[in-house]
């Protein structure tokens, strides 16, 4: 690992998690492909601009979407619980990295409409605004995956960065 996560600490489930983003990263084809881009992939984005949340329990008198929809039921669960939408990578319980959608609460703590309780170890993303993903729901006509669909802006956010507009002001650091 060639670079170091700004300003960050990890122990546990996050430096775990971590160290399969960096792997990911440092082997990624795009690395030597564009030099002059902001970030060879995803993962090396996350690494320095997402925000890490903790696990918690999900309330007890709100329901879960389907498994495997996760974009469709974090995009209607923050809409329902006015939570944000955050999309990103989650460590699950065999130590796998999963593409992921999820809800941020304000204090940083998530409520995961798809995975039972103590399925993510450890979470991290970018949170989004509700406008942004409105217009890019408009745009395909379905909920979309945003973070992880970068072809669907030109591959902008690796090219120069992710757009400000796009990510939610209210979110953890």
């Amino acid at each position: 690992m060639d670079e170091q996560i700004p300003d960050r600490a990890f122990d546990g489930d996050q430096a775990h998690l971590a160290a399969l983003l960096w792997a990911v990263a440092d082997i990624h084809p795009m690395r030597r492909a564009h030099p002059d881009w902001a970030y060879s992939c995803m993962e090396q984005l996350l690494l320095h601009r997402g925000h890490w949340y903790s696990p918690a329990p999900f309330p007890a008198h709100r329901e879960r979407g389907d498994e495997r929809h996760c974009y469709a039921n974090a995009t209607r669960h923050s809409r329902a619980y006015h939570l944000i939408y955050v999309e990103g990578y989650a460590l699950g319980p065999h130590g796998l990295l999963y593409e992921h959608a999820w809800c941020a609460r304000p204090d940083g703590t998530i409520e995961d409409p798809t995975w039972s309780d103590g399925a993510g170890l450890a979470y991290v993303g970018i949170p989004f605004t509700a406008s942004y993903i409105a217009e890019h729901e408009q745009r395909r006509g379905t909920a979309v995956r945003l973070l992880l669909d970068p072809h669907l802006n030109d591959w902008e956010p690796l090219r120069s960065g992710w757009p400000a507009i796009a990510e939610s002001a209210a979110a953890n650091r």
